[in-house]
């Protein structure tokens, strides 16, 4: 019995990448829709635009990670790859809520979204120093 076990071939490291990008697919596209029945089936209001911002960082945090997952770079680890391409898809997701909510208060103009894109860069790059020096 434990020979059978051992006969088996090993899992793929790539079923986990390929999982991960399915998920992200999946929570964007329930993200979609939730905006979708949101701005169809409602009278917009505070709550609502509450919730509209809410969804568009879920749809786009998951396109954003299914995106880097299909075509960012690969490292030995599957694990990783998809961590990396989760706190992307998040980043990027953070961007276009940003830049929602800015347009939401009537603050959007090109220094308020250039300095929301400052600071994702400089989380980003937290995150890649962090990597490189471990403390």
């Amino acid at each position: 019995m434990m020979d059978a076990a051992a006969e088996q071939a090993p899992r793929h490291s790539r079923s986990f990448p390929a999982t991960v990008a399915l998920c992200a697919l999946c929570i964007a596209a329930l993200a979609a829709l939730g905006m979708a029945l949101l701005v169809l089936f409602t009278d917009p209001d505070t709550r609502v635009e509450e919730l509209f911002v809410g969804f568009l960082l879920a749809a786009a945090a998951g396109l954003g990670t299914a995106v880097h997952v299909a075509f960012g770079p690969r490292t030995h680890s599957p694990l990783i790859d998809a961590l990396r391409a989760l706190r992307r898809g998040l980043l990027f997701g953070l961007a276009w809520a940003g830049a929602a909510v800015l347009q939401l208060n009537g603050a959007m103009s090109p220094t308020n979204l250039g300095f929301l894109l400052l600071v994702l860069v400089i989380v980003e790059t937290i995150f890649l120093a962090r990597r490189q020096h471990p403390a």
